[in-house]
């Protein structure tokens, strides 16, 4: 298993502050004297919605590293199946369909990010 990174506790502080104290901040990020002056209010480093799809999955799964990538592997599994219907809608292959998807699950951008 991979070591968590830094930005996983930004992009999750968010989704918790809203679950816990009903606001949309970064309280772990430090802004005073920066242009992120406030963010332990306000998110507005980011765009809202993935800490605002977070925000109910933990909710319902729970809160740990695991299950915060497992939301990840979700959209991933997701965006396969989706590249891979319109590969078939657009070629009418089933074979260029699954070529598609196999090419994308081991692009080493895609596995990473």
């Amino acid at each position: 298993m991979l070591r968590p990174g830094n930005n996983e506790a930004w992009f999750a502080q968010p989704a918790l502050e809203l679950i816990h104290n009903g606001t949309f901040g970064t309280p772990v990020i430090d802004g005073k004297g920066t242009w992120l002056a406030g963010i332990e209010q306000h998110t507005y480093w980011i765009m809202p919605l993935y800490p605002l799809i977070e925000a109910p999955w933990f909710k319902v799964v729970g809160f740990s590293l695991l299950r915060q990538r497992a939301l990840t592997i979700v959209f991933g599994a997701i965006l396969l199946a989706c590249l891979m219907l319109l590969v078939r809608r657009l070629i009418g292959s089933r074979a260029a369909a699954l070529l598609a998807g196999a090419l994308l699950a081991c692009d080493a951008a895609y596995l990473r990010f």
